[in-house]
């Protein structure tokens, strides 16, 4: 009801009192410095708001971020612990990865100067050096997240010349179909499997083209809505 914008005061009277309370206390975080002490990334933001004059509506926007983000985020972590820890070759070799981004730090305690070692995770490598960890984390958003794309029809459009799409309409899109479907994640679709993300090596060139048909569809994998670009 809140999407469609159908009288949501009282079709979604719960979700619009919601919503009026955490931006209320988004407003009050940013009012009272609370990016100062926040992380990089809440830094950035926030000096995107002020660079863009935007900051009346900063906790407008941060809460659709907040909800875009923990939608998927909190799930997925939770069975992302309950899948590897109930496997443990998997929890040995994602162990394995994630030691090769692994640095030593020195830390100062600033009550009396007192120094310290510790290990930290590069998080900025995990990309790169993690393949498994991140196919794992791709696999679990694919088996177990349910969410639905929502889009706003701007013109008519025909759709393989058969499903005629009305302009002024919304059309909902839910991705675990896709995710399932045989003849785009094979026939063992159904399967949790924590390497299927993993890149093959790239075949030898021997000079002839490559088969682009066989590439999976970057819009299969719709875990947070938006295809090729999310």
């Amino acid at each position: 009801m809140m999407l469609l914008g159908v009288a949501p005061s009282i079709t979604a009277r719960k979700g619009c009192q919601a919503r009026k309370k955490f931006t209320h206390a988004l407003g009050k975080y940013f009012d009272d410095d609370g990016p100062d002490t926040g992380s990089n990334l809440i830094k950035a933001r926030w000096k995107s708001h002020h660079d863009y004059g935007a900051v009346q509506h900063a906790a407008v926007f941060e809460l659709g971020d907040l909800i875009g983000i923990l939608i998927n985020a909190t799930p997925t972590f939770f069975w992302m612990l309950v899948h590897i820890f109930s496997r443990p070759d998997l929890l040995a070799d994602i162990r394995t990865e994630i030691s090769g981004v692994v640095e030593a730090a020195e830390t100062t305690a600033p009550a009396n100067g007192t120094k310290r070692t510790h290990n930290i995770i590069v998080i900025s490598k995990l990309l790169d050096h993690c393949p498994l960890l991140l196919s794992f984390y791709q696999e679990t958003l694919r088996v177990l997240t349910h969410n639905t794309s929502s889009r706003w029809v701007t013109k008519d459009t025909l759709l393989a010349d058969r499903y005629l799409l009305k302009a002024g309409n919304v059309i909902q899109m839910p991705g675990y179909p896709v995710h399932i479907m045989p003849s785009v994640y094979g026939a063992d679709s159904r399967i949790f499997k924590p390497d299927r993300f993993m890149k093959p090596p790239p075949p030898p060139d021997d000079g002839r083209k490559k088969d682009r048909a066989s590439k999976q569809h970057p819009a299969s994998f719709r875990s947070f809505g938006g295809g090729a670009t999310l």
